[in-house]
């Protein structure tokens, strides 16, 4: 019975890791544009489930554990969240405003903690909190993640 505790913890955790291309490159924003980075490093807390990202209100992705999503944006100023329902997404919504420029890439990160744990009851909370992070700490992070898409969704854009 262990066992298969362990494998079905195991399996929950790697399950909702991002296992799209590994990060390689930034991408060059065209002149009129900017390029926003959503990403997520790894996690144990809330490791095993994923939030969709909300741009201006709208679903743009998931963002799975140890992922990146990136967008292309004209300039603006943009409402960048991170939500999702009790099985999808424990922590809640997270927000932060950011302001697009062209020609410029900004950088979302995601983060996850615990914010209270009872060890009498075994009761964890879980929080999440999303902040735009200056570059050199995105590049330092980034290079660890893979893209947050399914390998279904990566072969039907080819």
């Amino acid at each position: 019975m262990k066992n298969y505790l362990i494998v079905i913890i195991f399996s929950l955790l790697t399950g909702c890791a991002a296992s799209g291309p590994k990060f390689t490159v930034l991408m060059s924003p065209k002149n009129d544009q900017g390029v926003l980075y959503v990403y997520r490093p790894y996690t144990f807390t809330n490791g095993g489930v994923a939030p969709y990202v909300y741009i201006n209100g709208k679903e743009r992705g998931e963002l799975k554990n140890q992922g990146y999503l990136v967008y292309p944006l004209s300039a603006g100023q943009y409402s960048v969240a991170t939500d999702g329902s009790f099985l999808t997404w424990t922590p809640g919504r997270a927000e932060v405003l950011v302001t697009i420029k062209p020609g410029h890439r900004s950088y979302v990160r995601l983060a996850s903690h615990i914010r209270s744990m009872n060890i009498s009851t075994g009761l964890v909370m879980t929080g999440a909190t999303l902040q735009e992070v200056d570059e050199s700490l995105a590049r330092q992070e980034l290079p660890e993640t893979r893209l947050s898409v399914d390998a279904d969704e990566i072969k039907a854009t080819k």
